[in-house]
């Protein structure tokens, strides 16, 4: 299903976008994501306690360490 990215997609309560699946939540003083790779058998999960925080880039930057050693 389109979203309001034009580069991400969505299927059963996951974003697809490129090589990756991911999912967020957040509520008054938590923000979280779940970022996987399927194809390389990875994923990261961030899980925060601040309301400013960004996860989302964090995931991608993590998961980008492993998959370019």
């Amino acid at each position: 299903e389109p979203t309001d990215d034009p580069d991400a997609s969505y299927g059963f309560g996951w974003r697809i976008a490129g090589n990756t699946v991911w999912h967020s939540g957040e509520t008054q003083g938590f923000r979280n994501v779940i970022v996987r790779w399927p194809k390389q058998h990875l994923a990261v999960v961030i899980l925060s306690n601040r309301n400013e925080f960004q996860p989302y880039p964090l995931a991608v930057t993590i998961g980008q360490l492993f998959l370019h050693r």
